[in-house]
């Protein structure tokens, strides 16, 4: 699905950076034909907490290696349309998260839910988040899952909190598309790790395409990358 809809990105992107290409010929008055805004915020947690991902944890975290980080990109066309882009540093956002966040923004802005698009870099080494619909794989202490009920409601309001800046934030841009390849990732069902090489022939089916935007702000400067890969991150 994901790379479903970077395609259709991609298409969209391609097509307005042909027509923004005959509005830069000199002679004739610039036009934007898009605005975009960009925003990040620190979520690493405050103190220990349990991770999400190994079903084998018997404890929760105790130290800080990196931080961890939600972004979000907004994009506005010239006919009003706008879509939110979220990464996340975190394993998944469950569905009610996730719908928590959509139904805050749209009531917020007004947006259709099917215009904020929401990934996570799945991560082992991100926060558990609470879902009262799908039980814990881990056996946590009660005072363990409270924390985890706290952070969880505190991530909610800082992925909106993320989304409006950036959206607050939307000013004229110039948005570019490409497509690269990278192959690092292997289908784990169909080779034999035994086999593996660096220039092995893997067994499909693979996608290496890493599709890319760029967007910079009036004065040429880069203000946001998004890439997206299809690979299990551990």
């Amino acid at each position: 699905m994901r790379l479903t809809i970077w395609g259709r990105i991609s298409l969209l992107i391609t097509f307005y950076a042909i027509s923004w290409q005959a509005w830069s010929q000199p002679g004739l008055q610039e036009k934007y034909l898009w605005r975009s805004g960009q925003a990040a915020v620190d979520i690493t947690p405050v103190g220990s907490l349990w991770m999400a991902g190994y079903a084998a944890r018997n404890k929760p975290a105790h130290e800080k290696m990196h931080s961890l980080w939600v972004k979000a990109v907004a994009l506005e066309d010239q006919q009003k349309n706008l879509g939110v882009i979220i990464s996340s540093d975190l394993v998944g956002i469950p569905k009610e998260v996730s719908d928590q966040i959509r139904n805050k923004l749209q009531e917020k802005y007004g947006i259709a839910k099917a215009q904020i698009m929401m990934n996570s870099s799945h991560t082992h080494s991100g926060p558990y988040m609470f879902d009262s619909f799908r039980p814990s794989s881990f056996s946590m202490p009660e005072t363990e899952i409270e924390k985890v009920k706290k952070y969880t409601a505190k991530l909610i309001d800082d992925i909106v909190e993320v989304a409006s800046s950036a959206i607050n934030k939307l000013e004229p841009a110039r948005v570019f598309s490409g497509n690269g390849t990278s192959r690092f990732q292997v289908n784990r069902r169909n080779n034999d790790e035994k086999t593996l090489s660096l220039y092995a022939d893997l067994n499909g089916p693979n996608d290496y395409a890493v599709p890319v935007l760029k967007i910079e702000d009036t004065s040429g400067e880069i203000k946001g990358i998004v890439f997206g890969y299809a690979c299990h991150a551990t």
